[in-house]
Order: structure tokens, then sequence, then C-alpha cells
């Protein structure tokens, strides 16, 4: 065989391997990059609407009975469970705050250690 024949046969191996490699990477690639926009998008949306349901209820209670109970006590660290608590609440006051503000404020403390834990604000 002469040089020429081989270097075109390696080449067209080399091109067809490429190929195949890229057919099969591609789209795997492809699914991580869609899965981590998901991903982001779900985190932001969820940490949006617990906001909103903070800035529309006026009552504690009225968060705690919403569907977003079980993700925002699942956030919460110990200390701020045990503040979330209708018999006590272990934060200082300012003059003029209830305890339903101070313990809304809890929340919106909690969801921004959230989002830069997730990533989705600077630090």
């Amino acid at each position: 065989m002469s040089p020429t024949t081989v270097a075109a046969l390696i080449g067209g191996l080399a091109g067809l391997c490429t190929g195949i490699l890229g057919s099969l990477v591609a789209p795997w690639v492809q699914w991580n990059i869609e899965k981590r926009r998901k991903d982001i998008e779900y985190k932001q949306k969820i940490i949006s609407e617990v906001r909103k349901l903070l800035d529309e209820k006026p009552d504690i209670d009225d968060i705690k009975s919403s569907s977003y109970w079980g993700f925002i006590f699942e956030h919460l660290d110990d200390r701020e469970k045990s503040n979330m608590s209708n018999s006590t609440i272990v934060v200082e006051l300012n003059e003029g705050t209830d305890s339903d503000t101070a313990k809304k404020r809890i929340i919106s403390r909690m969801l921004h250690r959230l989002e830069q834990k997730w990533g989705l604000i600077n630090a």
C-alpha cells in the first residue's frame, strides 16, 4: 500500500471515529446542559413563589398552612425551627415588630442563604 493510501485510510478512520464519538457525546452533553438550566429555573421559581407568599400573607399561620411550608421548614436550621414554634420566639423584636413579622424575616433570611448555597446570587 502506498503512503498516500495509508494516510487517507487513517484520516478516514479518524474522521469516522470522531463522528461516531461526537454523535454519542453531543446529545449527552446537551441533556446535561438542559437539566442544569431546568434545575436553576425551578430553584429560582420556588424562591420567588415563597417570597411572594411572604409578601401576600400577613399571618404566619397562613404561611404554615400553605403548600410551601414543607419546603420552608426543610431548609430552616435548628435554631430557626425553634424560633418558628408557636410557643416561643428567640429573636430580638424591634419596637413595633410583631411575632409574625419576625418569623417572616427568619424565612426571608433562610431564602437568601439558600440562594447563596445554590449559586443563584453572588455571596
